[in-house]
């Protein structure tokens, strides 16, 4: 224990609750499958940017398949400008789970409804979205800024979807209960 430091009270109820607690905006809200295309694709070019040099170059790669050399380097380029206003101008850090992970954090979700919102033309919704996420004066431009990736998002959502199945064939799960 490093000096002048106490050790934690024994008695103190919270203080185990509170190790315990995952951080804010990191505690698990949804799973990547009960996403929508668009959100899912979201949360994944989410992580991938912010997971270092490899993670951006697949983003970049990605983005170019599917959308061409021209689009591609546009919605890299918004997926640039908004992680970086979210990071410059965040209300706090962003959490995020790792690239494998199924579950979405808090604050992932909020990043995939603004970006949905956004994608639907739905303004004052993703204003409210944005507000939860960047300053109130910065809220405008993260929105034009998500308006530019959304278009992206939504076009690569639906190249790299896989052909939908009749709603007959659509195999039924259990809604889960809990979810971990």
């Amino acid at each position: 224990m490093p000096d002048g430091a106490f050790p934690p009270d024994p008695f103190d109820a919270n203080a185990a609750e509170s190790a315990a607690r995952p951080p804010r905006g990191a505690a698990p809200v949804s799973r990547m499958e009960e996403l929508s295309p668009l959100e899912t694709a979201a949360v994944m070019y989410f992580r991938l940017w912010h997971d270092g040099e490899a993670g951006r170059a697949r983003a970049t790669a990605d983005f170019a398949a599917l959308l061409g050399l021209g689009h591609g380097a546009a919605a890299v380029q918004a997926l640039d400008r908004l992680c970086a206003l979210l990071g410059a101008h965040g209300r706090r850090p962003l959490m995020r789970h790792s690239k494998s992970c199924s579950c979405v954090g808090s604050d992932e979700a909020v990043v995939a409804a603004f970006l949905s919102r956004a994608a639907e033309g739905e303004r004052e919704e993703a204003m409210l979205m944005a507000s939860l996420l960047i300053r109130a004066e910065m809220a405008p431009l993260a929105l034009a800024v998500a308006e530019e990736l959304a278009v992206a998002l939504r076009r690569l959502a639906l190249r790299a979807a896989p052909e939908p199945r009749r709603r007959a064939e659509a195999p039924r799960r259990p809604v889960p209960r809990r979810v971990h």
